[in-house]
């Protein structure tokens, strides 16, 4: 067979390869080389054989429809989050904080507070 070079960075991962293996760089190659064939291979294999069954389950009618394309991925995710009266609060003291500490003049800027007075459920409603 012919020669394969190897850039210098592989050549030193595969000489410390095989020297923690106790072998020499050649079988060290061929030992590492084969298992990874032998693992493509098989992956090939199962990922050949998913598809051919998938395919075979939506010929015979063995699979459901997609989901209604009125819903949207957005809508599937919301969610209501309620707050107690004492998170309120600790969030308007944070927020009043932050003001105090000019966090808008760092370009972060805080938007639905208006007023001087702080408050929470602006920026989360």
């Amino acid at each position: 067979m012919d020669m394969i070079r190897l850039k210098p960075e592989r050549q030193a991962q595969l000489e410390e390869y095989a020297k923690r293996r106790g072998q020499d760089p050649a079988a060290a190659l061929d030992e590492a080389l084969a298992a990874y064939l032998d693992w493509e291979r098989q992956d090939f294999a199962e990922a050949t054989e998913g598809i051919r069954r998938g395919y075979e389950d939506v010929k015979a009618g063995r699979t459901d429809p997609p989901p209604s394309s009125s819903r949207t991925c957005a809508g599937s995710m919301t969610f209501r989050v309620e707050t107690r009266v004492e998170a309120e609060r600790e969030a308007d003291a944070i927020l009043e904080w932050l003001i105090s500490e000019h966090a808008g003049d760092t370009g972060a800027g805080i938007s639905g507070v208006t007023g001087t007075q702080p408050n929470a459920r602006a920026l989360f409603s």
